[in-house]
């Protein structure tokens, strides 16, 4: 199943084009079956952000609109987890 995200930002600083492709590696790992990440810059898309219950940047979005983190999202893993995405099992070496 192909998971979509949305990340509000505003402004094209380097912060938000780390944070970008932070979220894009994440996801090329731990999400198998795909996903879509589309990136909002309310700045410059105001009407279309309003479409969102988006205050604060960054956010981001599960496609669902069930869910939303706002603020820091440096820790991947745990915005995620916050979003109900959960990683793929680590495999164990049993001896």
């Amino acid at each position: 199943m192909r998971t979509r995200f949305t990340l509000f930002i505003h402004g094209s600083d380097p912060e938000n084009a780390d944070m970008e492709q932070a979220l894009r590696r994440w996801c090329d790992r731990e999400l198998p079956d795909g996903y879509a990440l589309d990136v909002l810059d309310v700045g410059r898309w105001p009407v279309t952000a309003e479409n969102f219950p988006v205050q604060v940047t960054p956010a981001l979005a599960r496609d669902d609109g069930t869910r939303l983190v706002v603020g820091d999202l440096s820790d991947v893993e745990a915005a995620m987890e916050l979003l109900g995405i959960v990683s793929l099992p680590v495999a164990s070496c049993a001896s």
